[in-house]
């Protein structure tokens, strides 16, 4: 968990995301990572676009004594291993409702850096129409809260 304790905080970045057939967006974007006293901490993200909130998503990040570690949101389940300030995170299966619209995420790689101050976050994805990985999201937090 020591490995991982940069993230803890809560956060606030402005980004903008790309739609692989639409255009691009700007959001602001409220990140909470909390300790939550297990070798886990909670993740709590909630997305807005002119002050509407548009997303969320929430979970938890499983740290394991070997340096492993596991990511788990409500609609994909990643694992990576982090020994440094970068974390990259791949999906491993996705799931979704099914009375979700097309097209549908099949894939989704986040790469989280730490600069010492701020945290950034890149997110790229592929869809039942798009099967290349493609840049969707990209956010650069300032901490607000320790």
């Amino acid at each position: 968990m020591k490995l991982l304790s940069f993230l803890i905080g809560q956060w606030h970045g402005v980004g903008e995301g790309l739609l692989p057939h639409g255009p691009s967006f700007k959001y602001e974007e409220d990140l909470v990572i909390e300790n939550i006293g297990q070798p886990n901490f909670a993740y709590s993200a909630i997305s807005f676009i002119d002050g509407v909130p548009r997303h969320r998503e929430s979970g938890f990040i499983k740290c394991h004594e070997d340096g492993q570690a596991l990511f788990c949101l409500a609609d994909s389940l990643v694992e990576t291993e982090s020994k440094s300030t970068i974390i990259l995170l791949a999906s491993d299966s996705i799931t979704r409702a099914p009375f979700n619209r097309e097209p549908r995420v099949v894939e989704v790689v986040r790469d989280y850096k730490y600069d010492g101050e701020r945290l950034h976050l890149v997110v790229r994805l592929s869809t039942t129409r798009n099967s290349k990985l493609s840049d969707h999201l990209q956010i650069t937090y300032e901490r607000k809260m320790h």
